[in-house]
């Protein structure tokens, strides 16, 4: 898909490929010279490169994702028109990559590969192998969202009441 396509296509609802675990639909908030930007209900956020999406279909009945608005903290990320501008700008966030949804802090980015923090380990993802990323809304570390959704469920597995002793 190329820039000027896509440019067209600003604002509207898209499906980008037709089935997979590639595949969203959302709104296309920006479309740079080797990525875009999609907005979608389901996961929020997601970086896609230009060259990997197989079909982008429009269809002016679809509105799902037209009410979702940009998290707070993402509007000025997407000023770039390269993939590793935007990624350098994105800084630490929380991000998840490609289909097998390898996730963890984005560290470093270089022009052959990027870097992730998950836990204990140091991973490195070569940038031609980027489909998509998910950002995380927050500008925090993953293991205290992984912590605070660790403690949410316990509170929701019991149900969120307390017994009274009597």
């Amino acid at each position: 898909m190329n820039k000027a396509l896509l440019d067209t296509m600003v604002g509207q609802v898209i499906r980008v490929d037709r089935g997979g675990p590639n595949a969203a639909v959302g709104k296309l908030l920006k479309a740079g010279n080797d990525y875009f930007v999609l907005l979608t209900k389901k996961d929020g956020v997601i970086l896609y490169t230009t060259h990997h999406v197989k079909s982008i279909t429009l269809d002016s009945k679809d509105q799902g994702a037209s009410s979702v608005t940009v998290p707070e903290g993402l509007e000025g990320l997407f000023d770039e028109d390269n993939l590793k501008g935007v990624l350098c700008k994105i800084g630490r966030r929380w991000v998840k990559i490609n289909p097998e949804k390898l996730e963890g802090v984005l560290n470093e980015v270089c022009d052959d590969y990027l870097t992730i923090i998950f836990k204990e380990e140091i991973i490195y993802v070569s940038m031609f192998h980027l489909r998509n990323i998910i950002i995380s809304g927050t500008s925090s570390s993953g293991e205290e969202n992984n912590e605070e959704s660790d403690n949410n469920e316990s509170e929701n597995s019991s149900g969120g009441r307390r017994r009274r002793r009597r």
